[in-house]
């Protein structure tokens, strides 16, 4: 509970968003923020403070400049834009690179863009950023069930959030899935285009008292209403076909 907690106080609009990816992403910046406005004491304190692992967190910056090279390699990324990200790994962000539009960098789901025009313009763009989620885990796209309530009040009734428990989830592969306690998901009680797309690792299958597995979802994203549209999945397919 106090884990959950830390997180969602950390990353609120990661839940607002139910977005996992978001969380995990807003936890990283929040931390390289931290660094660059008060040193790796301030980096430590705040990974203490939240609940979280610098090793894993210094492990993730690696492998944000990994993948950086291999796009650069692959053509899809300029040499300079590569050397600037390992110019940030060696020496970290200066305090005005973590923030945007006057957002903590927790807040934001990049560091600022280098110029208007480069590769990571729109990497504050939640939207965007989630519909690039969704290309790159298509087709494993979660189909939500939840109960319709709604709440009598002055001149009609408006709709009100379900309790999570009664929310089922299924993959259209492996039937019915549950959502990991540890996820942004799990608490939900609404998800407005009824899809998520999620990773379910093959170890990730608990054994209840009931004696039998089931599939638990560890980091799921709440697909846009936009995202989800028949055109905009028709997008999504072309690109993950990349």
């Amino acid at each position: 509970a106090e884990v959950n907690a830390a997180r969602q106080a950390l990353a609120p609009q990661a839940y607002a968003q139910r977005s996992d990816h978001l969380a995990i992403v807003a936890a990283f910046n929040g931390w390289v923020a931290a660094k660059a406005d008060g040193g790796r004491g301030a980096g430590f304190e705040f990974a203490r403070q939240y609940c979280l692992s610098e090793q894993v967190l210094e492990a993730i910056g690696k492998g944000r400049l990994d993948f950086a090279e291999t796009l650069q390699q692959k053509g899809f990324l300029p040499e300079w834009y590569t050397n600037h990200m390992q110019q940030l790994q060696r020496q970290g962000p200066s305090p005005d690179d973590c923030a945007s539009n006057g957002l903590s960098g927790a807040e934001v789901y990049g560091l600022r863009a280098v110029t208007p025009s480069a590769p990571d313009e729109y990497s504050h763009n939640a939207r965007i950023v989630k519909a690039a989620i969704c290309a790159g885990f298509y087709p494993r796209i979660l189909r939500v069930e939840a109960p319709v309530k709604y709440q009598q009040v002055q001149g009609g009734a408006m709709r009100v959030e379900a309790n999570p428990a009664s929310i089922k989830f299924f993959e259209r592969n492996l039937g019915r899935v549950w959502m990991h306690p540890t996820s942004v998901c799990f608490s939900a009680g609404s998800y407005p285009s009824g899809e998520l797309v999620g990773c379910i690792p093959p170890s990730w299958r608990e054994y209840n008292v009931f004696r039998y597995f089931k599939f638990a979802v560890n980091c799921a994203t709440g697909i846009g209403a936009v995202v989800g549209g028949c055109g905009m999945l028709a997008q999504v397919k072309e690109i993950s076909a990349l």
